[in-house]
């Protein structure tokens, strides 16, 4: 079952397979669009906080690592609490490189909790997140 939601801003949210896995789905990469993408996810950060299980959908054309973006992905990633998994989709290029650099230096040391892994297609990151879904829920 799958419920979307349109977060305003070029941003939406949506729950699938019953909650379990929370997609988030950045269109562009205006401010407005970067806050509503950053609030929802600290809004669902509250909610699951030991059960993170989210796909953050970055797939769309000319989205760039900005020093207002990477800003504001600290401020999302600032609970250390967190626990879970979650799956980044970029498109092929450039962006890739600059974004695993800055994940490496920047988020991983912010979230020793969670595991985050970069993936090019969507399939191949609903694929290792349901598995790791199915993981808890084996050892709970």
């Amino acid at each position: 079952m799958s419920n979307m939601r349109d977060a305003g801003h070029d941003v939406s949210v949506e729950e699938i397979d019953d909650g379990d896995i929370i997609i988030f789905r950045l269109a562009n990469q205006s401010r407005e669009s970067i806050d509503a993408w950053t609030e929802e996810v600290i809004r669902y950060n509250e909610r699951y906080q030991d059960k993170i299980a989210y796909i953050h959908d970055l797939t769309r054309p000319k989205l760039a690592l900005t020093s207002y973006g990477r800003k504001r992905i600290k401020d999302m990633n600032a609970n250390r609490e967190n626990r879970g998994h979650v799956g980044v989709v970029m498109p092929h290029g450039p962006i890739v490189a600059v974004a695993r650099f800055f994940l490496n230096r920047e988020i991983f040391a912010m979230q020793p909790n969670v595991e985050i892994r970069l993936f090019y297609e969507m399939d191949e990151a609903l694929a290792w997140l349901r598995e790791r879904v199915a993981e808890r829920k084996r050892s709970q």
